[in-house]
């Protein structure tokens, strides 16, 4: 092994370090508002004119179309250059940045964006700035926008169709609304049906969030029609987007929205236009049902208090309309089998749920000779069956990659999830080297990476095991033997070491990644528990620490990090999400008492579960996030630190387990 330099975005491990943005033709930074790079002449492009079709932004987002434009944005179709010309989405903020204050306000608002990573939300991929202006960068969906479903369909929507997307509607937001957040804008025009038949939503007012950070205007308002009193006043609460979600299905059954004469004549909103109070749905279309009609009139309560207190309610209220027929329903929209190696299988699964009270029946299909789905079949009275899918790669070749539909047809309706796969160039490890445009980070990764399918620790080691038809924990060191497989190297950059009884990672130099080589074998974990103690020994106080997982290659990652220096009040933690290259924060920096400061050991737990990602710290849970981006992938030890002396970490007594 050979420690390399590498690096990471280290300003957000550090958020009071801050770096001019630079060039995207010589990478060297510039000032904010300089529309001409004075290193090399490269000409930002301007926003006053639309950007022009092959226009190539930070080098890599290359300008398709315009999709549409707004008030206060434009959004392009454009496409990934270093991903292999990936469809993605470019928002541009017309507001100009002007000063570091709007530079802080914006990227601000774009991290407390990112954490908010969810099943079926559209996820923000990048964010930068080019010329005097501010972009954005989300995914890309297949499909069409509910406004447009209902436009095509003549205002002539069947209302059992409706409510079944009202209740995808809802679970979205029951997940959302579990992490404290609201979604603020939604609409038929912020809501999607992809070409799968899922329900998205694409926007958490997102550009309107950014323009009033621009402009130091406080929460976004809305739109009208859509939006309940409580939020024009700048209450938003969780129960104004019951309002916003009911709003929408009114005006998809009837075309009707209760605005004033004034502002559709663009006289500009009246005070009525503030309290949008809708008439009895059956006022306007006799054909809705007088029970979908009673639950509207309970959602649409201009008191946020007479309303339904969770969209979980509200989703049971709606399901009880048709329970007189199955309904279908998944627990994720893709599965990812990432660097497989070639000739190994690799195995996952999801959840089918019938939310209806009579029998569901259908079919699963697979359009991909590579992959294996069982049961094929469904026949399912209630409640939930689990559906598992294997990849077989003894006849592809290594590099191989490929992306495949899994297609659900049943008497509950239709669905389709997304599958890709990618072989793993070669079985041989070895060591990683990441590049990035940002700070240095110090990062060691030891070998360890687990075969999620056969639930075993796979590597060359001795290492102890038991059996998981008959233990749940399937691997356990205590590194009391230099022979259980860890690496033991030292370079200039740090050291990675047994001793007494313990794995030592030294960190040497500030603004350097260290990383030591996997095992020669590698395969992927999904739903795992890990725990492991870890001890901060001597080092500066900017030193962090913790357990890298679900890694799938060196731009995509999770990471759990602490600080527990002498220094602040309070030991912090955090948790990082790595997608194509471009850091966010799922948790930011956050103090917590139940981490213990100074040289004390921590224990520390994560736990996997589908999209749940759960943290601890010495037996307290510290934050739970959701996240689907990976769905399984390697576990490694991180330790980083900024300026100063060199930094001692030590782990000890690690297990792996399945959760229960």
């Amino acid at each position: 092994m050979s420690f390399l330099i590498i690096s990471r975005f280290i300003s957000l491990i550090n958020p009071v370090m801050t770096e001019m943005p630079s060039c995207p033709n010589c990478k060297k930074p510039y000032n904010q508002g300089d529309k001409v790079c004075q290193h090399c002449g490269y000409a930002f492009p301007p926003s006053a004119e639309i950007l022009a079709l092959g226009t190539i932004l930070q080098g890599r987002y290359e300008i398709q179309e315009l999709s549409h434009e707004g008030g206060t944005s434009r959004v392009y179709l454009a496409k990934d250059k270093r991903l292999y010309d990936r469809r993605c989405i470019v928002k541009q903020v017309k507001e100009p940045i002007s000063s570091d204050t709007d530079m802080e306000r914006f990227d601000q608002a774009i991290l407390g964006m990112a954490e908010l990573s969810f099943p079926n939300v559209a996820m923000i991929l990048d964010h930068f700035v080019e010329g005097e202006y501010y972009f954005l960068v989300v995914d890309y969906i297949a499909g069409k926008t509910l406004s447009e479903v209902f436009r095509e369909s003549h205002g002539k929507l069947e209302e059992e169709e409706i409510i079944r997307w009202a209740i995808s509607m809802c679970d979205i937001l029951s997940s959302i609304h579990k992490q404290d957040v609201t979604h603020g804008d939604i609409s038929p025009q912020t809501i999607m049906l992809t070409d799968d038949g899922f329900i998205k939503f694409i926007d958490f007012a997102t550009l309107d969030e950014l323009r009033c950070a621009a402009t130091g205007e406080t929460v976004s308002r809305g739109r009208f029609g859509y939006t309940p009193p409580e939020q024009w006043d700048g209450k938003r609460e969780l129960r104004s987007d019951i309002f916003a979600l009911s709003a929408t299905i009114y005006y998809l059954l009837t075309g009707f929205l209760p605005l004033s004469k004034e502002y559709l004549a663009s006289q500009g909103p009246q005070r009525a236009d503030f309290n949008p109070d809708f008439p009895p749905i059956r006022q306007k279309n006799e054909r809705v049902s007088p029970e979908l009609e009673a639950v509207l009139q309970k959602a649409l309560q201009l008191d946020a208090n007479s309303r339904y207190s969770s969209a979980t309610e509200f989703a049971q209220d709606l399901k009880n309309l048709i329970k007189k027929t199955p309904i279908l329903s998944v627990d994720c929209e893709r599965l990812e089998f990432a660097n497989i190696m070639p000739g190994r299988a690799g195995a996952s699964s999801f959840t089918v749920r019938n939310d209806g009270a009579s029998k569901l029946v259908g079919k699963l299909s697979s359009d991909k000779p590579w992959m294996e789905i069982s049961p094929a079949t469904l026949d399912l009275e209630a409640g939930e069956q689990e559906v598992s899918v294997t990849v077989d790669t003894s006849s592809l070749a290594p590099g191989f990659s490929d992306i495949a539909n899994i297609n659900i047809a049943t008497n509950g309706g239709k669905k389709s999830i997304g599958v890709s796969l990618s072989v793993s160039q070669t079985a041989i490890g070895r060591a990683l080297a990441w590049m990035s445009s940002r700070r240095w980070l110090v990062f060691l990764i030891v070998g360890i990476i687990i075969v999620a399918s056969a639930g075993i620790i796979v590597q060359n080691t001795i290492l102890k095991e038991t059996t998981p038809a008959t233990a749940t924990v399937f691997f356990e060191d205590d590194f009391s033997h230099s022979g259980s497989g860890w690496e033991m190297e030292v370079d200039n950059w740090g050291e990675s070491a047994y001793t007494n009884g313990e794995y030592l990672l030294l960190v040497s130099e500030a603004d350097y990644n260290i990383v030591a080589r996997t095992s020669d074998k590698i395969g992927p974990l999904g739903d795992f528990a890990i725990e492991v103690d870890a001890r901060f020994a001597s080092g500066p106080n900017d030193t962090w620490y913790g357990i890298g997982f679900r890694q799938q290659d060196k731009d995509n990652s999770y990471d759990f990090l602490i600080n527990s220096g002498e220094s602040a009040d309070k030991a912090s933690y955090a948790i990082f999400k790595q997608f194509s290259g471009t850091w966010s924060q799922l948790k930011d920096w956050t103090d917590s008492s139940y981490i213990n400061k100074g040289t004390a050991t921590n224990h520390l737990k994560v736990i996997c579960k589908g999209e749940q990602i759960e943290v601890y710290a010495n037996g307290h849970k510290l934050a739970r996030v959701t996240d689907f981006s990976f769905s399984k992938g390697a576990i490694v030890f991180e330790a980083a630190k900024d300026q100063g002396v060199k930094a001692y970490i030590y782990f000890d007594n690690l297990k792996i387990y399945v959760p229960h």
